[in-house]
């Protein structure tokens, strides 16, 4: 049997001196029963096997998100040995999830192409379960998607604040076009300008070295720009691999609606069926009672008119006997 792709990733959810305190491991994902994804999932055990891996597939995806909103907001204000504890429980976190990211994506169009098997047909019970499993892990990845979509506005709505709060520092009069320039990349000119005026004043007044604080008031920015510039990739990365797997899911869920659909329409046109046949059998009764009173008109008319030839006939004889 394959190894399950997922299994090659080690989660990163807790700083390694937490780990031995804390035995439960509440956001690590388990996967000693998950199957194997070459599996194929016309069977419904399998098939249950795999909604339930990526439903905690997701659930891991969301915790690692979550997590990185946590220790993005603390790399903002972590500085020397904090910085870099910060930084290497950070990196690998992303690069964790990134790769759960890749891997979920493809389980979940696996999954929902899975809804309607190509092998042999499913009864009516498992079809309509396959759609309500697959229904669920669909609303988890909703509910996913919603929390990080809130991760990064607030992380990027911090990371914009900060930034705009270290070029003030140095700058209080920065034009909006500087602070475009210091978010893009491109502001290295502007801390430097920043730094150096700050530094000459300094200097005039006596208050520090103006080369040493030029030097590490510089640096210390710098380093703190290149952080939130590295977020903002961060966070357009996963942003792009989030959309895939909406896209993903909107298309599937194209087929959901079709199912859903058609059962109402086939209801509505046995409905509409039926009160045709009703209409066409009263139709039926109408005519069947229109032919009899149809019949017995004629009948009547028959015997009126033999009835008036009789009486003829009869006064006619009458008549020339008389005369």
């Amino acid at each position: 049997m394959m190894v399950d792709q997922f299994s090659v990733y080690t989660p990163h959810f807790v700083a390694p001196a937490q780990v031995a305190a804390d035995d439960s491991r509440c956001y690590e994902l388990t996967i000693l029963e998950s199957c194997d994804a070459s599996t194929s999932l016309d069977g419904m055990p399998a098939f249950l096997a795999e909604a339930s891996f990526v439903q905690d597939a997701i659930a891991s995806v969301s915790a690692n998100v979550a997590r990185i909103g946590k220790l993005s907001t603390r790399a903002l204000d972590a500085i020397g040995d904090d910085g870099a504890a910060v930084k290497s429980e950070l990196d690998p976190l992303v690069e964790d999830t990134m790769a759960r990211s890749n891997v979920l994506k493809a389980r979940i169009k696996r999954l929902q192409e899975a809804a309607f098997p190509r092998g042999a047909p499913c009864g009516e019970q498992e079809a309509e379960m396959r759609h309500n499993r697959v229904a669920h892990v669909r609303a988890k990845f909703t509910e996913a998607l919603q929390k990080y979509q809130l991760v990064e506005q607030e992380c990027r709505a911090k990371a914009r604040q900060r930034m705009d709060r270290q070029l003030r520092v140095v700058k209080p009069k920065a034009t909006p076009e500087e602070m475009a320039e210091a978010v893009t990349g491109d502001g290295d000119t502007v801390f430097i300008q920043a730094v150096c005026i700050s530094a000459f004043f300094l200097s005039r007044l006596c208050l520090t070295s103006s080369p040493i604080y030029a030097r590490s008031s510089y640096s210390d920015l710098q380093a703190r720009a290149k952080h939130i510039r590295k977020m903002e990739q961060i966070l357009g990365e996963l942003a792009q691999v989030f959309n895939d797997m909406a896209m993903i899911v909107d298309q599937q869920d194209e087929k959901f609606v079709t199912i859903e659909i058609s059962p109402t329409d086939v209801e509505a046109n046995v409905k509409e069926g039926l009160k045709e046949m009703t209409r066409a059998v009263e139709s039926a009764r109408t005519a069947r009672k229109m032919r009899k009173r149809c019949f017995f008109v004629s009948i009547v008319l028959t015997l009126v008119i033999i009835l008036a030839v009789v009486l003829a006939v009869v006064l006619t004889v009458e008549n020339a006997n008389t005369n």
